[in-house]
């Protein structure tokens, strides 16, 4: 269709539907009791040299630093809590100006009045405070509404002047140079010669007004030396005082127009009023659209990074940021505050869709709104994508597809949320579970319900036919009539009447494209679900640009270049415009800190030079070349430091504290309200330490060591450039175990522990020396008792004996078992303990030869219990043998018959058990047998426990019993030892 049809279409459609004017406002925020503050009567507010903001209430003053509001009343010294203005002098106090007259002032985090400081009494008035400036001299000028003006110097003198109400009243005084003020009154405005040593007026000339009748209630702002501005009866007057010439500045609208206020910053006034803010512009010299018409004003000030603070009688505080960006919502003419999505037609008209079925246009500074659905599925009939080609507007909602053509609306087709006409005649469809390609002859015969077709018609693109069980996110025609389509699982491109799914491996059901974009050398711009913009240029190179390169959201909604080939980003934490691609990539950040509505973006678009914004709760738009970067450098201010719950201020002169005093936590603060919760902090305990970072306006120092620190601090906001530092000096004492009385009384101490330490230590070497000795000489003797010369010579008579009996098998035999046995005694000679099945082979041996030298006159036995491993359990060498050879020399030499040896090993509870049973004579008569022979091999076993025992904690334990029968007799004896396990 010609475009000349096509814009005649569109007058139609306007001829329908009257296009209506609405005003765009911008985002406010509104702080009000439930943010903290004591009330929502605010009637001033004021930022002090250190960037915090002021708040004058009916219940005293709030002090807000971008975190928390913090107050202060009559019970902090505050002078009287109605407090209706600030001022602040050269010396930084900060002086409010009561209702009750009484003066106080504000300093280094402490209320100074005239109870703190008698000096300031006869500053105390009973009226209203309503003046105040600081003269050259540093003199201070109070104005009062009925008791006159009294100022006080540097050296605290005071003169008051006009004691007896000359004016009638005083409702604010200026000062104009050369000693002279001007006093603005009920009767006129008076320029006044002042002469304060004398306490005396040397001139006084009245200004003559526009009007006779007193002023009723004069509100009055100086905007340069001898150039104000006053009100009355609804009416601003702007006058010269150098001249004395007036002029009326602003006629009321109604007559019920009332003037609270009227405030000035670089570029603006603010007639504050019963109805609002009524703006002028100094640059423009116009009057401007009033603002927040349905709130009482009472001040408006603009802060230091140029954000507007605005002041109700009624409802808070409102605050607006400083750049302008702009909105449109339900209050200004929207039908919904719901926006789903933006589009443009050939005529750059702005386009955009609602969530509940209606479709909005904007268009010189008009809007009108198109009803889509009816009301059975409206709320169901998000629009998703507006469409022109041709004549024709394709609008996809989420109930189906509508055609606006020629003023009426048609609903064709249902499940379809995606939708370009290609210009070949074309028509891809997406639906939720799949795409479609329709040629628009089988669309016009079936376009009723294009789900249901003939099964001899052929459906689909070429030879790839339909893409089925795919969700369509976006479709995209680039500048070759390219056609691009991203679904749930893959992006695609059609080449050759084949769809081409491109790099799968990056881009599938995890990596989702939303939008498209192309620059000017065609690379596409690809806005994804969590992985940032990606480029994607000819030579198919991939560039990517996350959270990681800047961006606020890897979630990106929505893309659109404008002119400059910049890149503008619709994501789910703000707006990004990326520029500088590839070489050089900056990205600018636009949140509801610089006056967005939300930072949930749903859909965005560069129309000529302005930037709109589609969100749930309205619209923005703004210049493409607003810059949101601050050049300000932050201010950053210690509050306090808390020492074990104790605060001091960081202006006390020492802060010295004593060692167990160090928990420790320094409360800092920089007030950048653009930048809230995005504040980034730096500090450091020594000027030579490295940097440490955090976003919190404190920091927590427990335990520490005592010294010297010197705290430094700096602050950056979104703009990036640091504040200057500043620092606080404290000291933690030295503990007084550090003191020289107390080092040198340890030292002496120490040197008498280490003497005796000394001697205890080398008698215990010694001691360790003697046992040591008396371990060698106990194994020696050991082993001298168990290789017993006689022993070794019966033994080798007794194998002598086989040879000569010429049983030359059992003489080897027992020859081996005696080379065995000497063998094992000279290795278990060197080891202390030894694994038991060793200790029970050279026992074994040992008993084998002796049955040989007796001739086989006893028989043994040696039960091990099977829960004992004998292999892993260890005992001390050579401990059975001696008792062994008492049983056979000593118990058996005088029995008859029948002796018998028994040799048992059982595990108990955390010892081995090791029982010697003979059935010999008993030790008692033995003894009296061979009085005179002692058994030296016992007494040495009983010596190695002792030494062995000696640097154990679970001893070895020995007993010997005489066994006794029914009769009184001591058939033998047993013999019993308890070794430690391991």
């Amino acid at each position: 269709m010609p475009r000349s049809i096509y814009f005649l279409l569109l007058s139609v459609l306007y001829t329908f539907t009257t296009f209506e004017s609405h005003s765009q406002s911008r985002s406010y925020k509104n702080y009000t009791t439930d943010n903290g503050l004591p009330s929502n009567t605010i009637y001033a507010s004021f930022q002090d040299s250190k960037g915090f903001m002021w708040f004058g209430t009916p219940l005293g003053v709030s002090r807000y630093d971008g975190y928390t509001f913090s107050h202060l009343t009559i019970r902090d010294g505050l002078s009287d809590n109605e407090v209706f203005n600030f001022f602040e002098d050269s010396s930084d106090r900060i002086w409010f100006r009561t209702l009750n007259g009484k003066v106080s002032y504000f300093k280094d985090g402490f209320i100074t009045n005239s109870s703190t400081d008698t000096t300031l009494r006869l500053l105390d008035s009973q009226s209203y405070i309503s003046g105040m400036f600081e003269d050259a001299q540093g003199t201070v000028w109070i104005s009062t509404l009925r008791d006159g003006i009294v100022n006080y110097s540097r050296n605290k003198q005071i003169h008051r002047f006009f004691h007896n109400n000359d004016f009638e009243s005083i409702n604010d005084i200026f000062s104009i140079g050369n000693s002279r003020i001007a006093i603005v009154s009920r009767t006129g405005i008076y320029k006044v010669q002042m002469n304060e040593k004398q306490d005396a007026i040397l001139e006084t000339d009245t200004c003559h007004l526009l009007t006779t009748a007193n002023l009723q209630l004069p509100r009055s702002a100086q905007l340069s030396q001898h150039d104000i501005l006053y009100s009355s009866h609804g009416h601003v007057y702007a006058g010269n005082l150098q001249d004395d010439t007036f002029s009326v500045f602003m006629r009321p609208a109604s007559s019920t127009l009332s003037v609270y206020n009227i405030g000035q910053d670089h570029d603006n006034i603010w007639i504050c009023t019963n109805k609002g803010v009524i703006p002028y512009s100094k640059i423009t010299r116009k009057f401007l659209t009033p603002f927040l018409q349905a709130y009482k004003i009472s001040s408006v000030i603009r802060d230091r990074e140029g954000n507007c603070w605005i002041t109700t009688l009624d409802g808070g505080i409102f605050f607006c940021s400083g750049k302008d960006i702009f909105s449109y919502t339900v209050a200004d003419g929207l039908v919904s505050s719901k926006i789903s999505c933006l589009s443009k037609d050939p005529a750059n008209a702005l386009w955009f869709g609602y969530e509940d079925g209606v479709v909005g246009i904007y268009r010189h500074g008009r809007m009108r709104s198109i009803p889509i659905a009816n009301n059975a599925v409206k709320e169901d009939c998000r629009i998703r994508k507006i469409h022109f080609n041709g004549g024709r507007c394709w609008i996809a909602s989420q109930v189906g597809l509508y055609l606006l053509e020629r003023n009426s609306t048609t609903l064709l087709c249902g499940n379809v949320r995606e939708m370009i006409e290609h210009p070949q005649g074309e028509l891809w469809l997406g639906a939720s579970d799949r795409v479609f390609v329709l040629s628009r002859s089988i669309y016009e015969a079936y376009k009723n319900d294009v789900t249901v077709l003939p099964s001899d018609c052929k459906l689909g693109y070429g030879n790839y036919g339909v893409l089925k069980r795919e969700r369509s996110n976006a479709f995209f025609l680039d500048k070759q009539n390219t056609m691009w389509i991203s679904t749930d699982k893959h992006l695609y491109k059609a080449i050759d009447d084949s769809l081409i799914a491109v790099n799968p491996e990056r881009f599938n059901d995890k990596v989702q494209v939303n939008d498209f974009e192309e620059l000017s050398d065609t690379t596409l711009v690809l806005a994804t679900n969590g992985d940032g913009v990606i480029f994607f240029d000819k030579h198919e190179k991939y560039v990517t640009v996350g959270e990681e390169q800047g961006l606020t959201s890897g979630v990106c909604n929505a893309i659109s270049a404008d002119a400059s080939g910049a890149i503008w980003v619709a994501t789910s934490n703000g707006v990004n415009k990326i520029t500088g691609y590839p070489d050089k990539l900056k990205i600018e950040h636009y949140t509801v800190l610089d006056g967005m509505l939300t930072n949930e973006i749903t859909d965005l678009l560069v129309l000529k030079d302005t930037v709109w914004v589609a969100t749930n709760k309205g619209l923005n738009f703004f210049d493409r070349h607003l810059s949101i970067q601050d050049t300000i450098q932050p201010l950053i201010y210690i509050d306090h430091i808390t020492v074990h719950g104790k605060r001091y201020l960081p202006q006390m002169e020492s802060l010295i504290f004593n060692h167990s005093e160090n928990d420790v936590e320094i409360k800092y603060v920089s007030p950048l309200y653009n930048s809230i919760g995005e504040v980034l902090y730096r500090y450091k305990l020594h000027r030579d330490s490295p940097w440490k970072y955090t976003r919190d306006p404190f920091v927590y120092l427990p335990e520490l060591s005592w010294g010297e620190y010197e705290f430094i601090v700096a602050a950056k906001g979104r703009s990036g450039i640091w504040s200057k530092e500043v620092s606080l000096s404290f000291t933690i004492k030295k503990p007084f175990w550090r003191s020289n009385f107390f080092i040198l009384s340890v030292i002496g101490l120490l040197i008498a522990v280490a003497w005796g330490g000394i001697a205890f230590y080398l008698r215990q070497q010694r001691t360790k020396a003697m046992w040591q000795q008396r371990a060698l000489v106990s194994e020696l003797r050991t082993l001298r008792a168990q290789m017993n010369p006689h022993f070794i010579f019966n033994a080798l008579n007794s194998i002598h004996a086989l040879f000569l009996r010429n049983d030359i098998v059992m003489a080897q035999e027992y020859l081996g078992r005696f080379g065995k046995l000497m063998r094992s005694i000279l290795d278990q000679s060197e080891e202390i303990t030894i694994p038991i099945h060793e200790e029970l082979a050279s026992i074994t041996n040992y008993l084998e030869i002796e049955k040989l030298r007796m001739n086989y006159g006893f028989t043994y036995s040696i039960d091990v219990d099977p829960a004992l491993d004998i292999y892993t359990q260890e005992m001390p060498s050579m401990i059975l043998q001696p008792f062994i050879e008492n049983s056979i020399w000593h118990g058996f030499q005088h029995t008859a018959s029948d002796q018998k040896l028994t040799i048992q090993l059982a595990m108990g509870h955390e010892f081995i058990i090791i029982t010697l049973r003979d059935n010999g004579i008993g030790r008692k008569k033995s003894f009296s047998l061979k009085k005179n022979h002692r058994s030296k091999g016992i007494n040495l076993i009983r010596d190695r426990i002792e030494i062995i025992n000696f640097e154990r904690k679970q001893k070895i334990e020995l007993s010997i019993e005489d066994l006794e029968d029914e009769y009184g007799n001591h058939p033998g004896t047993l013999v019993t030892f308890k070794i430690p396990s391991i």
